[in-house]
Order: C-alpha cells, then sequence, then structure tokens
C-alpha cells in the first residue's frame, strides 16, 4: 500500500544537514567548509537518494508480503483439500 500512497520516511531538514558543515572553534560566526550553494546541492542529491531508496523499501515490503501471502495460500488450500478427502471417505 506505500507504493501507492508514498511514505518518504524520515528526511533530515536542511537546516540539520547543514550543520555538519559548520566550523567549531572560537570565532562567534557560523562558518561553513562549503558554500551555501554546495551544501543544497549536496542536500538535494541527498534527499533523491533517500527518496529512492523509501521506495525500493516500499516495493521490497509489498513484494515480501504478496509472496508470503501465496506460499501461505498454497498450505492452507493443500491442507483444506486434503481435510476434505479425509472427510468424505
Amino acid at each position: 500500500m506505500d507504493v501507492v500512497l508514498v511514505n518518504d520516511g524520515y528526511i533530515q531538514t536542511y537546516e540539520i544537514y547543514k550543520e555538519k558543515y559548520r566550523n567549531r572553534g572560537d570565532n562567534p560566526e557560523t562558518v561553513y567548509s562549503k558554500t551555501e550553494e554546495e551544501i543544497q546541492k549536496e542536500y538535494d542529491a541527498y534527499v533523491e537518494r533517500e527518496q529512492d531508496r523509501q521506495k525500493r523499501m516500499n516495493i521490497k515490503g509489498l513484494v515480501s508480503s504478496i509472496s508470503a501471502a501465496l506460499i501461505a495460500g498454497a498450505f492452507w488450500i493443500y491442507h483444506w483439500r486434503k481435510v476434505q478427502k479425509e472427510k468424505d471417505e
């Protein structure tokens, strides 16, 4: 169902992502090791990767659920028919 209803999961905000480039030190000004444009470009790539990863995980979960239902259904049908045969005898 998540494949149809897209669930992006958790994606870090830009402000939190940007903090990893902040230089720590005695300087009271906030200085970053990369420019704002570079950080924004990397953040956009990060968001795209996370959305792709979440989509793959949703598809994997759907396939897993369908295969479990098919296998369980096959076992149920087999045993149901076996019980019906024993009941008829």
